[in-house]
């Protein structure tokens, strides 16, 4: 995945639904703040799909975009890549004032892309090996802070269960930047 693809994605999600306004979350969001990490990040070359939370989200809109845009879509099976629809229950991953931070995505109006920071926080409460060490390149590249992620990540409210998860997928991230080349200044 890359730019040009998530915004072909994101163009197709407007033709369909254009009075509606979407959020890009997961990886592919930090191409609204770094273009051309697509083509830098080994990464995103294995990457098939974009997260999308459409506003607002009804059956009918998430039954016209999944099966115009989604994994078992003709779209795909055309394009290689696909649109992953998703419920407004994903900004519950999100630091709060996530909304405040949105980057909006060129030429797609109505289209809003996750601020890195905001994105490696999500990651980090999903917790899988392959978010880790996206993270972990990110981070050694200079992409997100470790401490603003820190920050937003210690503002959600978590269980005692997930503190310690998120701690540990924070460690392994940091470590394995560290590996990179990574240096707190």
């Amino acid at each position: 995945m890359d730019l040009k693809a998530l915004t072909h994605l994101a163009q197709e999600l407007l033709i369909l639904a254009p009075d509606l306004r979407f959020v890009v979350f997961g990886s592919t969001s930090a191409f609204g703040t770094f273009p051309d990490l697509g083509a830098t990040v080994e990464s995103y070359e294995q990457t098939l799909d974009a997260d999308f939370v459409p506003d607002p989200l009804t059956e009918e809109v998430y039954q016209l975009l999944d099966g115009s845009l989604g994994r078992d879509s003709v779209f795909r099976r055309q394009n290689g890549y696909y649109a992953d629809i998703n419920g407004p229950r994903a900004f519950e991953c999100f630091p709060a004032d996530f909304r405040e931070r949105l980057v909006p995505l060129p030429d797609c109006p109505n289209v809003f892309a996750l601020e890195p920071n905001d994105m490696a926080v999500a990651k980090l409460i999903a917790d899988r090996e392959k978010d880790i060490r996206l993270l972990s390149i990110l981070l050694s590249r200079g992409c997100i802070d470790e401490a603003t992620v820190r920050t937003r990540l210690w503002s959600i409210e978590m269980d005692d269960k997930l503190i310690v998860r998120t701690d540990l997928a924070l460690r392994a991230t940091v470590k394995a930047a560290r590996e990179l080349g990574y240096t707190v200044e």
